[in-house]
C-alpha cells in the first residue's frame, strides 16, 4: 500500500484532514485500483490512518448516486458548482480545521 493512501502513518503523526476536490471521476475512489486493492476499503483506511476527517468537494449535484456510498464511509460530501461554493467551502474547512487564526 502506497504512502499516498496514508498506509504507512505512524499513530503518533499528528492528525491531517484529506481534501478531494473532483467531479463524478470520483466514484473511481470507490472501484478496484491498479494493483488489485478495493477502492472503497482503502478509502475508508486512508480515513482511518489520517485521523483528520475527509471532504469530498465535487463539482456535481446534491444528489449524484455515490453520494450516500462515500457518506457512509466516512466522507463529508459536498456539491459545488461554482467559485463561490468552492471558497465558501474553502473557509468553513479551515475554521474547522484550523480556527480563526487572523
Amino acid at each position: 500500500m502506497s504512502s499516498d493512501t496514508y498506509g504507512t502513518r505512524k499513530p503518533t503523526e499528528r492528525p491531517v484532514p484529506i481534501v478531494v476536490i473532483s467531479d463524478d471521476g470520483v466514484d473511481a475512489m470507490s472501484q478496484q485500483d491498479e494493483h488489485g486493492d478495493d477502492g472503497a476499503a482503502t478509502a475508508a483506511m486512508s480515513l482511518e490512518t489520517a485521523r483528520g476527517g475527509g471532504s469530498l468537494v465535487l463539482n456535481l449535484c446534491a444528489t449524484w448516486p455515490p453520494h450516500a456510498t462515500f457518506e457512509a464511509l466516512g466522507w463529508d460530501v459536498r456539491a459545488v458548482s461554482d467559485w463561490e461554493d468552492l471558497v465558501a467551502f474553502a473557509r468553513t474547512f479551515v475554521l474547522k480545521n484550523y480556527g480563526d487564526e487572523t
